[in-house]
Order: C-alpha cells, then sequence, then structure tokens
C-alpha cells in the first residue's frame, strides 16, 4: 500500500501550528456540537457524563485521534479507527501517556 499524505505528516499531527492547524482550531466547536447532540439523544439516560459511560462512540476516520482524545478526556468510551497505522501508532502513544483508553 502507498503512504498516504496522512501517513507522510503523522510525525507532526499533534503540532497545533504545523499541517493539521485547522482541523486543531475546530476540535472544540465539533465536541460542542456532539455533546448537544448527545445530550438531545439521549437525555433520558442522564447526565453528560452518564451517556458517555453508558454508550460507545465510533470515530470512523479518526486519524490521530484530535477528536478521540478529547472525547475520551470526558470520559466517553471510543472505538476509533483510521487506515493509516502510522496515525493510529500517534494517537495510541498519546492515549498511553496521557493514561485513556
Amino acid at each position: 500500500m502507498r503512504e498516504s499524505i496522512f501517513d507522510k505528516i503523522s510525525t507532526e499531527w499533534w503540532d497545533k501550528n504545523g499541517p493539521m492547524k485547522m482541523l486543531h482550531s475546530m476540535n472544540e466547536t465539533r465536541v460542542l456540537f456532539i455533546k448537544e447532540r448527545i445530550i438531545n439523544k439521549y437525555q433520558k439516560v442522564g447526565s453528560y457524563k452518564t451517556i458517555l459511560e453508558k454508550k460507545t462512540i465510533l470515530d470512523l476516520g479518526c486519524g490521530g485521534g484530535i477528536l478521540s482524545e478529547t472525547l475520551a478526556e470526558d470520559g466517553a468510551n471510543i472505538l476509533a479507527i483510521d487506515q493509516s497505522k502510522k496515525l493510529i501508532n500517534e494517537a495510541k502513544k498519546r492515549a498511553k501517556s496521557k493514561n485513556l483508553k
């Protein structure tokens, strides 16, 4: 398999001023949108934290895990999938260093 553009920048994925700067800059907005949707859909389950404990979120095409990591820090159960093994390895390293699943 050919190396993708994302594979080539995998070591720079978490540089907030690097090639993924736009993705980093919009992460807070994405998280707020997802949080709002989760609360609206599952409000009968309980609080946001309770919902995250009882549900699993799929992040398909997670890249290096910018969104997944943020949701995991909130207590979410995340299944993060990406075709780039290099990006998955970057995400795993960060998750391990932050003691996240």
